[in-house]
C-alpha cells in the first residue's frame, strides 16, 4: 500500500485524476469513472519520481498543441508518492483498462510500456521513458500507438522551482492558464473524495 496521510493510493479513481488531467484534454487516457487502479501499477507510478519537499511544476506538451499546460504542486514528504502517481498519468499507469508491461532501466533512464484495452476503443500501447537530469528535474516522454500507428506523443517536464510559497499547504495545486494562476482542488482532497 502507498501511505498518504494514513491512506493509500490503491483506491484512487478517475475523479482523482482530474488534476492535471481535466486541464489537459489529451491526458484523458482514463476510462470510466469508478474504476480502480491496479495496486502494482500504482506502486510503480508512486516511485517513478523522487519528488522532494518544495514547489514542483509540470509542463505537459502534446504534438499539435499550441502551448504546454503548466501545473504547480506544493509537495512534502507526506504526499510525495501521490504527487508522483499523478505526474505519471500521461503514461497510462493506473488508468482503467491499462496494465503495466515490460520495464527496463539503463543509461540513467527508465523505460516501460503500458497496454490499454478499453471497451469501444482500439487496443493501444503507451511506450514511456523517464529521464532524470538532476534530483530536481525529470522528463517523461510518451508515445501512444494503435494498430501499429502512432496516435499521440506527449512530454511532461517536471522540475522543482523552489520552496512552496507563503500560505501554500502540501497538496495545493495551481494551473497556469494564459499566464494567470488558477487554484485547483488540493491533491489530498481529491484523493479522499475518490475513496468515497
Amino acid at each position: 500500500m502507498i501511505s498518504v496521510k494514513g491512506g493509500d493510493v490503491q483506491g484512487i479513481r478517475r475523479r482523482s485524476t482530474i488534476v492535471p488531467l481535466a486541464l489537459i484534454a489529451s491526458l484523458a487516457l482514463a476510462g470510466g469513472a469508478g474504476a480502480q487502479t491496479e495496486s502494482s501499477d500504482a506502486e510503480f507510478a508512486a516511485d517513478l519520481f523522487d519528488l522532494g519537499p518544495g514547489l514542483w511544476e509540470q509542463n505537459v506538451s502534446f504534438d499539435g498543441a499550441p502551448a504546454p499546460t503548466s501545473v504547480q504542486m506544493c509537495v512534502d514528504d507526506s504526499i510525495a508518492r501521490l504527487a508522483s502517481l499523478l505526474a505519471s498519468r500521461i503514461s497510462g499507469l493506473g488508468e482503467p483498462g491499462c496494465k503495466l508491461g515490460g520495464v527496463t532501466k539503463a543509461d540513467g533512464a527508465t523505460r516501460f510500456t503500458v497496454a490499454c484495452t478499453r471497451q469501444g476503443q482500439r487496443p493501444s500501447t503507451i511506450a514511456s521513458t523517464v529521464s532524470k537530469a538532476s534530483d530536481e528535474d525529470y522528463v517523461l516522454s510518451t508515445t501512444v500507438t494503435a494498430d501499429g500507428t502512432v496516435q499521440a506523443r506527449a512530454v511532461n517536464r517536471i522540475h522543482r522551482s523552489g520552496a512552496c510559497t507563503t500560505g501554500q499547504q502540501p497538496g495545493d495545486m495551481t494551473a497556469i492558464m494564459s499566464g494567470k494562476p488558477v487554484k485547483l482542488p488540493n491533491m489530498q482532497t481529491l484523493y479522499e473524495g475518490a475513496k468515497e
